[in-house]
Parts: C-alpha cells; structure tokens; sequence
C-alpha cells in the first residue's frame, strides 16, 4: 500500500513546499517538503543557494524528493501494522510517522491500536484516521 495522492497533498501542504534549501527551526539544512540529509540522497546543505530560476522545476524536485522520502515511511507502515487498513488510515499512520519517526514506540502504540481496529477506541489519531480523507 502506499499513500494516495489525496493524502500525499496533504502531509505537503501541512509540511509545507520551499523550492529552495533553508535552515530548519532546529538549524538542519532542509529542501523542499521536509528533505533533509537524513534521508540519503540529496544532501540540502551542498545545494546551490536560492531559489532556482525554473521554480516548476524546482518544485518537481521537492515533490520528487518527497516520494522518495515517504517510500522508508511507508514500508515501516507496512511492517508495523499488519491488518488490513483503509487509504486514509494508512495515510494518517504514514503522516504520523513522518513527522515523529514512531511508528514503533507509540504511545498508546499505534501499530497495536490500527490492529486492534483504529476506530476502536478514542484517541487524538482517531480523528484523522477514522473520519473521512477529506
């Protein structure tokens, strides 16, 4: 499984589009929707300064950048949870992920809330991931 593209435009906008490399509130050089070295391609800190001229371009990297990124989150998804989930679980889960980097140490763990049913009992992620993708 992987996100949809509702869901992916949606962890985008929440992120945030910067066609250019900038210093995140933490001081780590970042490039387009959360791109930092951390990921293992494209170091941000030795790109050229600036937006680029061709900023359709530069904003295709970003968005290719970013699916590249959330394919690690994604198979760390899968790996964790394994019941069946509906498209805008798995997005919620993978938008989790990618901003905390736990799907493993959750707290109430999330894998094993999404396989005891994620719409099972309450929590602060229930609302993403048991209402409607909108």
């Amino acid at each position: 499984m992987k996100m949809t593209d509702r869901g992916l435009l949606a962890l985008a906008r929440h992120e945030g589009v910067v066609p250019g490399p900038y210093r995140d509130s933490t001081g780590t050089w970042t490039f387009g929707i959360g791109h930092t070295a951390a990921a293992g391609t494209r170091d941000p800190a030795e790109m050229p300064r600036g937006i680029r001229e061709d900023l359709d371009a530069a904003i295709r990297e970003a968005f290719r950048l970013f699916r590249s990124d959330l394919a690690a989150y994604e198979a760390e998804v899968r790996r964790a949870v394994t019941v069946p989930l509906k498209p805008h679980q798995f997005n919620a889960l993978v938008s989790f992920h990618y901003n905390t980097g736990a799907i493993a140490r959750a707290s109430p763990p999330l894998p094993a809330a999404a396989m005891a049913g994620p719409c099972a009992r309450p929590s602060a992620m229930s609302a993403i991931a048991c209402g409607s993708e909108r």
